[in-house]
């Protein structure tokens, strides 16, 4: 197998692996071989083209790995709840989100520019608009299930937390707005935090929709993918 295909296939086994129970660690040799491969990807030591020989020790243990999954996913799941993760952020010319099915994996790019008034807002309650804008584009077929909002400012984290902001009521009343309508949905909430760099949001804050070609969908599903499994999809 490519060093590549080997790759893709560490991330997809991790990914499965939460969705269907599967306790990774028992792998564990096998995930420090593919580490070990992402990291001399990411170095250049080795093409991703490049055809790459594992051990019979390595072999074994990603056939089990494969047959773990393939097993507990034919197991019937009892009301298997629908769960999305929703990147937001916003720059001073727009916001951005991207919606990700944690199932399927289905990734939806939203956003658009602020208006002249909306310009002149603080930072800081543009990104809670942002998270507004973001939640309420929720499909309503989540409801009764969770929603992992991820977002790179840290006042939004904290007002999203608490419920509630003094400082400002715009950014108050934006974040509120988002969580009574998750609430109204019967949704489970967290709130996690991203660094800018790693935010897949960024990029729609900061472009229309239109100019976002198909090597930048790519990227951003990179990111995610990296968010989600930390560190390419070979992390424990």
């Amino acid at each position: 197998m490519s060093a590549s295909g080997l790759e893709t296939l560490g991330g997809r086994l991790l990914h499965a692996s939460a969705i269907v129970g599967v306790y990774v660690g028992e792998f564990y040799f096998a995930l420090k071989f593919l580490r070990r491969l992402t990291n001399a990807l990411n170095r250049g030591e080795k093409a991703v083209d490049q055809t790459v020989r594992l051990s019979g020790s390595v072999q074994r243990l990603l056939d089990g790995w494969v047959r773990a999954v393939l097993e507990k996913r034919r197991m019937p799941v009892a009301a298997r709840v629908p769960s999305l993760t929703v990147f937001v952020d916003a720059s001073l010319e727009g916001w951005g989100g991207v919606l990700v099915d944690v199932a399927t994996n289905a990734i939806e790019v939203l956003g658009s520019r602020w208006s002249r008034k909306e310009k002149g807002l603080h930072i800081n309650e543009l990104e809670a608009l942002a998270f507004e804008l973001c939640v309420s584009a929720v499909p309503d077929k989540y409801a009764g299930g969770t929603v992992t909002v991820v977002v790179d400012n840290t006042t939004v984290q904290g007002v999203a937390r608490k419920g509630a902001c003094l400082r400002s009521q715009t950014l108050n009343d934006a974040v509120v707005n988002g969580l009574t309508r998750l609430r109204h949905m019967n949704i489970s909430l967290s709130v996690r935090w991203v660094k800018s760099a790693g935010n897949p949001a960024d990029l729609p804050s900061r472009v229309p929709l239109s100019a976002i070609s198909d090597k930048n969908m790519a990227d951003m599903a990179l990111a995610v993918r990296q968010f989600l499994t930390g560190d390419m999809g070979l992390v424990v």
